[in-house]
């Protein structure tokens, strides 16, 4: 417990961010698959989600949730709220990708053969968002092996003071 505490301090924010991203995208994946394979099966304690007569699909929540949650993120300069609202957002994410062959097809393919669009899409973007955050570690760690053999110029005292014209 303490070298995970440890190590979310330690984690630039960018990191952070879409590290909670991806668990909040693999997080939602895994549960409304578990969930619609529940419903199916008759033993997921609730069933689908319905309002007018019309089945709500779960990519008309996650819409909403990503979008809140990213619009939020983007009006905030807490990190802390910044952190935290990227979890939701990569769970909108997750509802929309798993729905993703029915957005394509316009109709309810989830549980055929073309429904699998959805899942090879889902697990082509969880593998992008991971590697992405490996490719930053590594990224990071030669930064800092670069700066300490003085190959490059330390860092900035301050955000945007790179960009700054002399």
């Amino acid at each position: 417990v303490v070298v995970a505490r440890e190590g979310l301090q330690a984690t630039p924010r960018h990191e952070l961010v879409l590290f909670n991203m991806l668990n909040g995208f693999v997080g939602a994946f895994v549960l409304v698959r578990l969930s619609t394979h529940g419903i199916r099966a008759g033993w997921w304690p609730f069933g689908n989600v319905r309002l007018a007569g019309k089945h709500i699909h779960h990519f008309v929540p996650g819409f909403l949730l990503a979008f809140a949650c990213g619009g939020a993120a983007f009006l905030t300069t807490n990190e802390s709220l910044e952190r935290a609202l990227a979890v939701p957002f990569g769970a909108g994410v997750g509802l929309v990708f798993d729905e993703a062959a029915l957005l394509l097809d316009l109709r309810d393919v989830y549980w055929t053969r073309e429904g699998l669009l959805s899942v090879q899409l889902s697990l082509g973007a969880a593998a992008i968002m991971g590697g992405t955050i490996l490719a930053l570690r590594i990224l990071r760690r030669g930064e800092r092996e670069a700066e300490a053999q003085e190959e490059i110029p330390p860092p900035a005292p301050f955000p945007g003071a790179a960009f700054a014209i002399a």
